[in-house]
This record gives C-alpha cells, sequence and structure tokens, in this order.
C-alpha cells in the first residue's frame, strides 16, 4: 500500500542565504531554487585524524580586490572560517536508533581534544548524558546512547572549553517525520523509522490532541483525513519512504496537516506504540 500521490512534495528548507554574498537565485520559468543547505554528516566530515567544517556566521573572511577588481569567494566573504575552542558538533553516525538507548554511535566533530580536554568531553542527547564516551582523537569520539522519548533530539557536546550542540542530530525510534512546508501543487516527503518486520499504521488529521492509550501518548485530533494499515518497516534499515505530490488547491494554503504513527508489532489483535508527532504546512 502506498500514500496517494495525489496528497504533497520536500522542498528543502534550513540554510538561509547571507544577503551580503549576493548569491544569485536559478530560476526558469515553472522552477525556483527556494533554498538549500549544505549536509555533509551533519555539516562537516571527520575521521580520527583529520577534520573539515563549514562556519556560517557574521565575522568577515575579507575579499580579494586590486585597482580594478574585487572579488569575494562562496561564503568566505562573510565569515570566519576558523573554529572557536569549543567543541563543533559535525553529526552522529548511525543518526537514529531505539528510543530504548543502547545504540554504540561515532560522533564527528571538531575540538574534542583541544589542549588536551579530552578527558572532561561529556554529550547529552535531549539532556540526558550518554555513557561510555571515548574521545578517539581532536575530531572523532563515542558512545552510547541513553534511552530518550520518540522523535528529533538535541545532541550537546562540552568540554571544559564550551559546548557545540545541533537541534536536530539524534532521532530515536519509533518515528515519523516530514517535510516542515512546502507549496500547494508542490511535493513533500513522509519517513517511518521502526523495527524492520513490524507494521506501520499511520494516522493523519487537520488538529493536533493529546489523549493517554495502551499505545502510549496519542497526539493527534480525532477527525482523521486518513489511516494507512498494514505497511511494513522494511529492511534493513527499518525506514520506509513516501513521497506525495499536494493538491495544485488553493484551499489548501496555509492549511497543516499532522501525522503520527502506530509501529505495531501485531495486528490481530493489534498491539504496538505510538510515535512522535510531524506535521507539514501548505503555503
Amino acid at each position: 500500500m502506498s500514500v496517494p500521490r495525489s496528497l504533497c512534495t520536500l522542498v528543502v528548507l534550513g540554510a538561509v542565504l547571507v544577503p551580503m554574498a549576493h548569491a544569485q537565485v536559478a530560476t526558469s520559468t515553472n522552477y525556483q531554487l527556494a533554498d538549500f543547505s549544505l549536509d555533509a554528516g551533519g555539516g562537516g566530515i571527520a575521521s580520527i585524524g583529520n577534520g573539515t567544517w563549514v562556519s556560517v556566521g557574521i565575522t568577515s573572511g575579507g575579499t580579494l580586490s586590486s585597482s580594478n577588481y574585487q572579488a569575494g569567494v562562496g561564503i568566505l566573504e562573510t565569515t570566519d572560517p576558523v573554529p572557536q575552542n569549543a567543541p563543533i558538533l559535525f553529526g552522529l553516525t548511525p543518526d537514529y536508533g531505539n528510543k530504548a538507548g543502547g545504540s554504540l554511535i561515532t560522533v564527528s566533530g571538531y575540538n574534542f581534544d583541544k589542549f588536551g580536554v579530552g578527558p572532561s568531553v561529556t554529550m547529552t542527547i535531549d539532556g540526558v548524558p550518554a555513557t561510555g564516551l571515548s574521545v578517539l582523537s581532536n575530531t572523532q569520539l563515542t558512545a552510547t546512547v541513553p534511552a530518550g522519548v520518540s522523535g528529533i533530539q538535541n545532541v550537546v557536546v562540552t568540554s571544559s572549553l564550551g559546548s557545540g550542540s545541533d537541534p536536530d542530530a539524534w532521532l530515536y525510534t519509533p518515528a515519523v517525520i516530514s517535510t516542515e512546508a512546502t507549496q500547494v501543487g508542490g511535493e513533500m516527503d513522509i519517513r517511518n523509522y521502526g523495527t524492520p518486520g513490524n507494521a506501520i499504521i499511520m494516522l493523519a488529521a487537520g488538529g493536533t490532541g493529546s489523549g493517554g492509550t495502551q499505545f502510549g501518548t496519542f497526539l493527534l485530533s480525532p477527525n482523521f483525513i486518513f489511516v494507512f494499515f498494514g505497511l511494513p518497516y522494511p529492511g534493513p534499515d527499518g525506514i520506509h519512504a513516501f513521497h506525495t505530490n499536494v493538491p495544485n488547491m488553493p484551499v489548501l494554503s496555509g492549511f497543516t496537516v499532522y501525522f503520527q504513527s502506530l509501529e505495531a508489532t501485531s495486528l490481530s489483535p493489534v498491539l504496538g506504540q505510538f510515535t512522535n508527532r510531524s506535521s507539514v504546512s501548505f503555503q
């Protein structure tokens, strides 16, 4: 079973173009580049011996100039690319795992052992300390994920020199995530994360709610738009992805659809646990 393609598409929202850079926006008769993001392991890449990063800020990196010419090189024109002394977090591998905790992760970043501060480094996910943390180098550490709550969570790495964080670096499963906003007539993505072999019961509604059930907290209003039964979490990673179209109907503008899924360990009788809530707004 699949989601009707009459529903929705992904518009990447996130990075904001720096006005001073005067970047040219790509356009055509039917399309325009609305936004972009830089994504390499959460913003940078690192190994035990080497690391690289992307810095976005307001400190000028300078321009190249002569009597007749002047040029700025990418974001270096408006950004100081030299990192601070505090930890810089690039990303986690893997970047999702069961909310029961216990996942062993590798964290890439920078300044994990600057000036020998490695022994002071700690990490939290949604405010809960990770265990078994080991700083392997200035750019890499490993740790075990604590138990948590379904959905996207903030990760903070702290040393005696300061802290670095990423508000959406980790995803506790089972979980559902979706494109946050898209245009009417555009597209959207929905992803369900769970245990391979279990079934997805996906729900959608035009409003939110909160009520206790035998499956956990139900976070939608009772006015369902649709319900899909029996979709499987596929192996090996347990990620079921939907890519759907939004009807080109002006009446949808300003409307928000909310999603929640149930990871079902049994369909007869129905047993399982609710995920977090996600949403998409039509513009």
